[in-house]
């Protein structure tokens, strides 16, 4: 509550409130055209895909320039563009194409804006304070996912038949969130004036500017365990939005569009995870809080492999009466399963943002917080590429199922690796 009675963090909220409802609204409504008018998993990984080449191409160059400008004219900027975007979107609203371009420019400028907030927010919340003010800002984005992805684009699909009405709410929502922005003081860091990184004699070369967050992250273990963590989630988190429209169909036997709401306790679990990350922070330390959230993640998205297995057990044991709760809501057995499974994914996903994020913001240099979250979201992009396209292949020549399965054993075996398996470079490797 004291941070949300300050004026430029209250303002900082609303911004992102109404940037990811409109984002989160847009998503997913792109997502249903995508499935509506293809019905492949091909296309739904091309979507995907969409919105990581910006972050391959953009996403290192894009850190630099938000280290070198002023957060407040890119995110106003950033905002407005994404508004156009939306709007234009009224002229061809269910052309596969024009959604594929959209998806393109969307996160273009989401190479931007996303570390151009995130290095702001250390302009607003206090040192001592970042673990909250990055919960705050998780809750919100949560509120917007609950609001833009469960409650508004589903209905307005449902009741309108048609995109239109997204389209055009979220292009309102996103030039309010350029207003709020506007109307904030002060969304520099002031501890170092980036107008000194301007002077010739302290500017690094292109090329090294563009790797520096890449050294900086390597040069810091436990700021590299958290990017891999994060890097990771974020990768999964992109497979799933291939995955889980033909899980919904194939295994729980029910229409894509409704997936949304099968898979809704997440947002519950986001917010246990959001709650518990500072508390397990203090007990045991950020490093550890992000593995156990990723290992319980991992852990959530095996068990949606095997939720038959799961599903007899329980109901063999008595844990949760799976068929009474079915039967007093009226739903199928199967769809019960997965709403259970959710929340413990949610609850691993909450925390490791949380968590890595925090971790990421204490141990970047003043300087360089914009090239660190670039390089963050820039080899998320690169590692997801290859990994959506297989996950897509195999899920319409395997089960489902099995493809979760594989992808819940990879990610387990690439953090394994990178805990105990890479070294920490040279001084003299990392100079060079």
């Amino acid at each position: 509550m004291p941070l949300l009675q300050q004026f430029r963090f209250f303002r900082f909220i609303l911004s992102t409130l109404t940037a990811n409802i409109a984002q989160n609204a847009l998503l997913y409504t792109l997502l249903i055209v995508v499935i509506d008018e293809t019905g492949s998993s091909i296309h739904t990984s091309i979507f995907v895909i969409c919105s990581l080449l910006p972050v391959i191409v953009l996403g290192l160059l894009a850190g630099v320039i938000v280290d070198y400008l002023p957060n407040k004219p890119i995110l106003i900027t950033a905002n407005l563009a994404r508004a156009g975007g939306a709007l234009l979107l009224l002229q061809a609203p269910t052309s596969v194409g024009a959604i594929y371009l959209f998806a393109m420019v969307m996160w273009t400028v989401q190479q931007f804006s996303s570390p151009a907030a995130t290095s702001a927010l250390p302009s607003i919340v206090a040192r001592d304070r970042f673990n909250s003010g990055m919960a705050l800002l998780n809750v919100t984005s949560l509120v917007a996912q609950l609001i833009g992805m469960v409650l508004f684009a589903p209905l307005v699909l449902k009741l309108v038949g048609g995109p239109e009405p997204v389209y055009l709410v979220s292009g309102i929502l996103y030039a309010a969130a350029a207003y709020f922005i506007f109307s904030i003081p002060n969304l520099t860091d002031l501890v170092v004036k980036k107008e000194e990184l301007l002077q010739e004699r302290t500017q690094p070369k292109f090329v090294e500017a563009l790797s520096a967050g890449w050294r900086m992250l390597r040069s810091d273990s436990i700021a590299f365990q958290a990017m891999v963590q994060f890097t990771l989630l974020e990768m999964a988190t992109a497979i799933l939005i291939v995955l889980m429209p033909q899980y919904t169909e194939d295994v729980i036997g029910t229409s894509a569009e409704n997936l949304v709401y099968i898979f809704s306790p997440a947002a519950l679990g986001l917010f246990l995870g959001l709650w518990s990350a500072q508390r397990l922070g203090k007990l045991f330390g950020n490093p550890a809080t992000a593995r156990i959230g990723f290992a319980l993640f991992v852990a959530a998205l095996g068990a949606f492999a095997v939720s038959g297995v799961i599903a007899n057990e329980i109901e063999e044991n008595g844990f949760v009466p799976i068929e009474e709760i079915a039967a007093f809501f009226n739903i199928d057995f199967a769809v019960v399963v997965a709403m259970l499974i959710a929340i413990p994914a949610g609850l691993g996903a909450g925390t490791v943002g949380v968590a890595a994020r925090a971790i990421l913001l204490e141990r970047a240099p003043v300087e360089g917080r914009g090239r660190i979250f670039a390089t963050q979201s820039w080899m998320s992009g690169v590692l997801s590429l290859l990994p959506i396209f297989i996950a897509g292949a195999l899920s319409t020549v395997i089960d489902v199922r099995i493809t979760l399965f594989i992808v819940a054993l990879s990610l387990a075996a690439a953090a394994i690796y990178a805990r105990f398996g890479l070294k920490p470079p040279r001084p003299e490797a990392l100079a060079a």
